[in-house]
């Protein structure tokens, strides 16, 4: 009896995996599914910032650039590989002192999406200082050409790669990704938080008061850190090239290398905790200057080396 009900359940199983592959292929092969193809532009929509202290921007799976501009309004322009309905459009709408678009595009999802033949470019007069929030759920965001400086910025994606190729000056800024890359370029911010479960995290500078950094599987190489710095990585090497403290900080990682290079204007007491690793420090001496401010590595498993 036992072994005829195992062997239904198996049926069962392989019956659902077949429909699932059907309903997949389905969507892969449908007009609306469609990868590597040219983008043609379907809508372009300039909207007034005035009274705006808040623009928030959600998609599914489409991929976000971000420009700055000259001009004080905002502008939005969606592109598409297929036919596209006047519902598929994006929408907006404003709420007090808050703009809201919408991305309309009804994707093919099953825990992630498969329509990644839609994109936006994103238009920020550089007059824009408030706030700038975008989430997606697979695209990539990307943050081209002139600086920025805004009070609040947080990019948010669960599927996708972040790339900051300007400088950016902001109050608050949180970069998250969930399975993807982050690079950034310079940036200065009073907070500064960026995380990623599986990806590397590629920071050229970063100044800000207080920094946290979190990376489940992933390496964090940085050039250059100024402040009170925050990083925690489980499985992944940590590089910082030029580290100026600013305040008790501490570096953790469970199976990793932790190299650090502090500026000789670093005033601090360095201590250094290696269950199976090298641990080296700056001519053998946990002093560094003055020792205004302590600095906490740890690792499990990886050799630590302080210069």
């Amino acid at each position: 009896m036992d072994k005829t009900i195992k062997i239904l359940q198996i049926c069962l199983l392989i019956v659902l995996l077949v429909i699932l592959f059907g309903i997949l292929m389905w969507g892969l092969n449908k007009d609306n599914y469609s990868f590597n193809k040219e983008t043609k532009q379907v809508k372009n929509e300039t909207i007034s910032l005035e009274n705006i202290d808040q623009i928030n921007f959600s998609t599914k799976s489409n991929d976000v650039e971000i420009y700055v501009s000259n001009t004080n309004e905002l502008r939005v322009v969606q592109y598409s590989s297929k036919k596209t309905k006047e519902k598929d459009l994006f929408t907006y709408k404003k709420e007090a002192n808050t703009l809201t678009l919408k991305d309309n595009y009804n994707d093919f999802c099953i825990g992630f999406c498969f329509n990644v033949g839609t994109r936006y470019e994103i238009y920020l007069p550089n007059t824009y200082t408030k706030n700038l929030t975008i989430n997606e759920i697979s695209g990539d965001i990307t943050i081209n050409e002139l600086d920025i400086n805004l009070n609040n910025l947080s990019l948010n994606t669960t599927s996708g790669d972040i790339e900051i190729n300007n400088n950016i000056k902001a109050n608050n800024i949180r970069i998250d990704t969930k399975s993807g890359e982050i690079q950034t370029n310079n940036i200065e911010a009073n907070n500064a938080n960026i995380e990623s479960i599986s990806g590397d995290l590629y920071l050229k500078s970063l100044t800000s008061k207080d920094i946290y950094m979190h990376t489940i599987s992933g390496e964090v190489e940085v050039n250059k850190i100024v402040g009170k710095l925050d990083i925690k990585t489980t499985s992944g090497d940590i590089e910082i090239d030029h580290f100026t403290i600013k305040g008790n900080s501490k570096i953790n990682s469970t199976s990793g290398e932790i190299n650090v290079n502090l500026n000789k204007n670093s005033h601090c007491n360095v201590l250094l905790n290696s269950v199976s690793g090298d641990k080296n420090l700056p001519n053998n001496s946990s002093l560094v200057g003055k020792g205004t401010y302590k600095l906490e590595i740890n690792t499990t498993s990886g050799d630590i080396e302080v210069k």
